[in-house]
């Protein structure tokens, strides 16, 4: 079976006068064995801020089973952007280490959702950047994973 592409793509966007963008592409695939793949491609013609992303919202246990809290979720991160009060990044690299950001080795996303955190209470959840281990490379690396054990579905990432 052949797979499925769509390649959306936002050329020449600016969204405030400060940041320039040439082009970027994302290319979503549904594979032959029902795997999604997503791929950013950007280029800029001039010096920017770029933060490809997407929000994987996907609860993996399936439609109406409810909160995401017993995912197990494992992110190679030891530090991750502070906030301001608008949740924009202040710039200052914060450390996971003894917060509830920690998620070096797996656990359940709901296990610290209620801690006693600063950062976890302005965004009302985790709605922050991490920053994985190991800068930049050129070589394919898993980042986050997280898995639904009742379901058996995984989510895994990969940057490049």
């Amino acid at each position: 079976t052949t797979p499925l592409n769509a390649d959306l793509t936002a050329a020449d966007v600016v969204i405030r006068a400060e940041f320039f963008g040439k082009a970027q592409t994302v290319t979503y695939t549904l594979t032959a064995n029902n795997a999604l793949s997503l791929r950013y491609v950007a280029t800029t013609d001039k010096r920017t801020i770029l933060n490809l992303t997407n929000h994987c919202y996907f609860n993996l246990g399936g439609f109406a089973s409810g909160k995401i809290y017993d995912h197990i979720l494992m992110l190679d991160a030891e530090t991750y952007l502070a906030t301001d009060e608008n949740l924009i990044p202040t710039g200052e690299l914060k450390s996971v280490e003894g917060t509830p950001f920690d998620f070096r080795t797996p656990k359940a996303v709901g296990k610290d959702f209620y801690a006693d955190d600063r950062d976890l209470k302005l965004a009302g959840g985790y709605d922050h950047c991490f920053n994985f281990t190991g800068g930049k490379t050129k070589d394919r690396r898993i980042l986050p994973s997280r898995r639904h054990f009742l379901s058996d579905c995984r989510l895994h990432q990969s940057s490049a």
